[in-house]
């Protein structure tokens, strides 16, 4: 997560005061003397190229899209858009999970077994998990057992966080940006990474730079040698599921512990 990276090259020591003014402005949008814009289309313009992400149209599923429930088991299928709405219901009001209750995390996780089940029986064959088109572009968290900053947490407060996959159509390297967000885009943090691929369902992931930037002012950018691993489960058009190991700058001390990310587009 962005803050233990902090820690870890100890430039929270360096930057206390500017984390200092970043709580200080989360409390402000806490009671909305900073609004978000409000937008159902996002661009952002990285690397000399520009992507946008629309809210997805929905269309009817086929038959072959569905999965019977576990909890329901011998009664009527679910399709795969019945269960991504499941979730995303279920996680409403949570804050990205973080304040989710037992039984919200247990149906959430009910619900991940089935879609992950999904794929492996309906689409693994087709879809690659590493390096489908479908993985470019911007996605928004929705859910995840994470407790730190990579579920937008800052101080008491908890922004929006997006991932930017940029999949280059030339020989440059695929990269991408994960942001929190507060206010809007008043405090923004942005870590940025590349990756190698492991295996059909694994990337090891390389960051590099850390950016703060308040009201789209450069405070810090620092650069980084942390690396996580990534373990994709589920890939379609507007949702993916992941679970990642804590970051760390090597295999030594490495932590084993992975967190469920839920995204949508």
């Amino acid at each position: 997560s962005l803050f233990t990276i902090l820690h870890r090259t100890n430039t929270m020591k360096t930057y206390y005061p500017v984390a200092y003014l970043f709580y200080c402005l989360s409390l402000a949008s806490a009671f909305h003397i900073i609004q978000p814009p409000l937008s159902t289309a996002k661009s952002v313009t990285s690397g000399g190229r520009r992507f946008s992400s629309f809210l997805p149209s929905y269309g009817s599923q086929s038959d072959n899209n569905s999965i019977a429930s576990p909890s329901s088991a011998g009664l009527a299928t679910k399709s795969a858009d019945e269960i991504k709405d499941e979730i995303r219901n279920l996680a409403k009001n949570t804050d990205n999970g973080l304040n989710a209750p037992e039984t919200v995390q247990q149906q959430i996780e009910s619900c991940v077994e089935q879609l992950e089940q999904l794929f492996e029986t309906k689409a693994a064959a087709t879809t690659s998990l590493v390096s489908d088109p479908k993985l470019d572009g911007s996605w928004k968290l929705v859910y995840t057992t994470n407790g730190g900053s990579s579920a937008g947490k800052l101080g008491p407060f908890v922004g929006e966080v997006e991932q930017l996959i940029c999949l280059s159509a030339d020989d440059k390297e695929d990269y991408y940006i994960n942001y929190v967000r507060v206010g809007g885009s008043a405090v923004e943090g942005a870590l940025s990474a590349t990756w190698d691929v492991l295996d059909e369902k694994t990337w090891q992931v390389n960051f590099q730079t850390l950016v703060f930037k308040l009201f789209g002012i450069k405070l810090l950018e620092k650069d980084l040698e942390a690396k996580g691993i990534w373990r994709k489960t589920y890939l379609d058009d507007d949702f993916r599921i992941l679970h990642a190991s804590g970051v760390t700058k090597d295999d030594d001390g490495a932590e084993k512990k992975e967190n469920v990310y839920i995204l949508s587009k």
